[in-house]
């Protein structure tokens, strides 16, 4: 949270906190304080790892999980000696925990407690260690169809990224081991932990994947919050990327290459191949659909009823009408199991571009009769909908 989360009134009536910044004495001890108190409420305690040698801090961050007893937010807040605390129903809650600056003075810290399950600690610990490092991390990888978050490292399948980009990713790894060899740095020199900001850009610079030029055009594109509003990344692109030898392009891989290399690291070819397939169909389904829909579209007419029955005569499409041997006909019962319906995509020629000129024909011969079959439809189960609630009135 850096140190905010105390800035407004509570939703409980608690007024807001002045938050103070640590320094790295100040900073160290309470740290050392309040995880010995942690230790008593849960299995695992886990202080995250700041960027080396910081001038101060805004809050301290601890992973915790496992649960030894029943106890409440109200308990830590009391263990910790905290004076107030925020809590929205997440896996985070705040803590201002009073302590005495260096010149005698009480000032307030925030220490912030999120709460993990045993599988995921171990990631969480890594991501969001080091201040920067995966935002560095993500910049580099980003070109390659990789994409880590709190849930582990993702493929991204790049026929679906651009139309649903949560809906392209492949789950891979959310262990921190293996993820950083397949990148190509040491998980020992993680482990031991970096003394400096150089000691943390120079393992950086390890990964196979690092593109100088790449990296430049990809923080400009993607990352200006993080250039204008974190130093150490900022630091690593205007300082230490400049420095860097420039690799030979064909000494990099592609991203199909890395594709390949990550489905067979992770094993997560099955899993690929069925979201690959699903995802190619849904982009030829939104194909067929404009297509359809600029086929049927008059070019005189684009008011709101006009745009109203060509949407309803794309559902009556599916729910209406069946293919059965290249030829398209009209059902006597509507289908209304999606599986089971007509897929635009079945609309198209056989180069996948275009509509199929005898079916976009027959769709445009029969408009009026969709269109009316599927307003009839929706007459009928708005009747059925008021009777079954009639019914029940009288029940």
């Amino acid at each position: 949270m850096g140190g905010h989360a105390f800035e407004q009134d509570g939703v409980d009536g608690l007024p807001a906190v002045k938050i103070s910044r640590l320094s790295p004495s100040e900073y160290i001890s309470l740290k050392s304080n309040v995880a010995n108190t942690l230790t008593t409420f849960f299995e695992q305690v886990r202080p995250l790892q700041e960027a080396p040698r910081k001038s101060d801090y805004g809050d301290i961050d601890f992973l915790v999980e496992g649960p030894q007893r029943a106890f409440t937010p109200e308990h830590i807040k009391e263990a910790i000696s905290g004076t107030a605390l925020r809590a929205n129903g997440g896996p985070i809650t705040n803590f201002a925990v009073p302590f005495t600056g260096e010149n005698g003075e009480t000032k307030y810290a925030q220490v912030d407690l999120q709460t993990c399950h045993k599988e995921n600690i171990d990631w969480l610990t890594f991501h969001q260690s080091y201040g920067d490092l995966w935002q560095i991390l993500g910049t580099i990888i980003r070109r390659y169809g990789l994409t880590a978050n709190d849930k582990g490292l993702f493929l991204r399948i790049e026929e679906g990224e651009e139309r649903n980009w949560q809906g392209s990713m492949v789950f891979l790894s959310r262990d921190p081991a293996m993820v950083v060899t397949f990148l190509g740095m040491d998980w020992g020199t993680f482990e031991a932990g970096f003394a400096t900001l150089d000691n943390i850009f120079d393992w950086l610079a390890q990964c196979r994947l690092i593109d100088t030029d790449i990296f430049v055009r990809t923080a400009q594109d993607h990352r200006q919050r993080n250039i204008k509003t974190r130093p150490m990344f900022r630091r690593f692109l205007e300082e230490f990327v400049p420095a860097l030898p420039a690799k030979d392009a064909d000494t990099l891989p592609s991203r199909s290459d890395v594709l390949h290399q990550a489905l067979e690291s992770f094993g997560a070819r099955s899993e690929y191949e069925e979201k690959h397939r699903a995802i190619l169909d849904g982009n030829l389904e939104v194909r067929a659909t404009d297509l359809t829909l600029q086929a049927l579209r008059p070019s005189e007419d684009v008011s709101k009823n006009a745009t109203k029955n060509l949407n309803l005569v794309i559902r009556s499409i599916k729910r209406w009408v069946r293919l059965v041997s290249e030829h398209l006909e009209l059902r006597t019962q509507p289908e209304m199991d999606i599986d089971r319906q007509l897929k635009l995509r079945e609309l198209l020629d056989r180069d996948q571009e275009t509509l199929n000129e005898g079916h976009e024909r027959w769709i445009k011969d029969n408009f009026e009769e969709l269109k009316s079959v599927e307003k009839q439809r929706m007459k009928e189960a708005k009747e059925a909908r008021k009777e079954d609630g009639s019914r029940m009135d009288h029940d």
